[in-house]
């Protein structure tokens, strides 16, 4: 029996010819010990030499593969025995020991995880996915605003409040009428919000002055008061959007986000209810004490002078008034007392009462 001991691709080849027998049993344990106790990395057992092996050969070599496994050492066997690989089998040693058919197998390196299709699938759908969300973002075609309004502070807060949408880039400001109709002509942009009240005059002549250039650019009308005359006003002037002022700031932004897709249509909140109202020949139906309360505000009475009079607490005074305002579409007292007027619910003073 001839042993030999050699180096492929990093691994150490322990090579074992010629009869495995009783006799010669524990001369190979003692040999691949030997052989294999001073040598670290990978080592292969290569028994393809070997003619003849009896049941003591066997045992001896089971016995040498545990001899000379060590912890963090990887053993291979080559061998094309199917005796060799049953008694392998049989005594557990497989499943520590990798068995091959030649040297090169055994030395190879091992094969990488096997990615089942559907595994394989979802994972290109994902880099697909990943490309095309990259090519997106670099090629993204914002929104671009303008914000018109003459408080600093409120441009401010508009500019940090679309800047964090990232559908939305604020490329001016205007603090007029006239520096909006300019800034619109020489940016183009796609939104502007405008405010009702400017200085120079209103934002609703402003935003008709640019109709009349413009019918793609879409236009969101920001007011303090929010009442019918207001909404109307905004709607037939050309807006494609009418917003209070005390809407919170993500309804500003669905109202951008609406006008730049449909810079004709027009959207603003409660606009059946307002409808409703202009179109109703009676005009709103009040009670007996909203008449009452409207007639009291007609005279310049407080909220408390109200409930004095009526004879009720302050609350229910308010909640008289509030009841009011919302059938006349108004947000104050003036504009309560301008529909009212308009609508014949009031009689306009004569001039001999100022």
């Amino acid at each position: 029996m001839e042993l030999s001991v050699g180096v492929v691709a990093g691994h150490v080849v322990i090579a074992v010819s010629g009869e495995l027998d009783h006799g010669s049993a524990g001369r190979v344990r003692g040999l691949l010990v030997d052989a294999a106790g001073e040598r670290a990395g990978p080592v292969v057992l290569d028994v393809r030499g070997i003619g003849r092996m009896d049941d003591a050969g066997c045992s001896a070599l089971v016995e040498a593969c545990w001899t000379i496994r060590a912890p963090g050492r990887r053993l291979a066997i080559a061998s094309p025995s199917a005796r060799v690989r049953q008694l392998l089998v049989d005594t557990g040693v497989h499943g520590y020991f990798a068995v091959h058919d030649t040297v090169t197998a055994a030395v190879a390196p091992p094969p990488p995880p096997r990615v089942e299709p559907a595994a394989a699938k979802r994972t290109a759908l994902r880099r697909v996915a990943r490309t095309a969300r990259s090519v997106s973002e670099r090629h993204r075609v914002r929104t671009t605003v303008l914000i018109v309004d003459d408080h600093q502070l409120i441009r401010y807060g508009l500019r940090h409040v679309f800047e964090r949408d990232a559908q939305f880039r604020v490329v001016g400001e205007a603090a007029t009428a006239a520096e909006a109709v300019r800034q619109a002509g020489a940016l183009q942009p796609d939104v502007i919000v405008m405010d009702l009240r400017l200085p120079d005059g209103s934002g609703l002549d402003a935003t008709r002055a640019l109709r009349r250039v413009s019918a793609t650019t879409a236009i969101v009308v920001l007011s303090m008061y929010a009442g019918d005359d207001q909404l109307f006003g905004a709607l037939e002037a050309g807006a494609s959007a009418f917003v209070s002022k005390a809407d919170p700031a993500d309804v500003v932004v669905a109202a951008a986000r609406h006008a730049a897709s449909a810079p004709s249509a027009f959207t603003a909140a409660n606009l059946a209810e307002a409808m409703r109202r202009r179109l109703a020949p009676e005009g709103p139906q009040l009670s007996p004490r909203e008449r009452q309360v409207l007639h009291m505000l007609a005279e310049g009475l407080s909220v408390a002078g109200i409930a004095a009079r009526l004879g009720t607490a302050e609350s229910t005074a308010k909640t008289h008034i509030g009841r009011l305002y919302d059938k006349l579409g108004a947000a104050n007292r003036a504009q309560a007392l301008m529909t009212a007027l308009r609508l014949g619910l009031l009689e306009a003073p004569d001039s001999d009462r100022r």
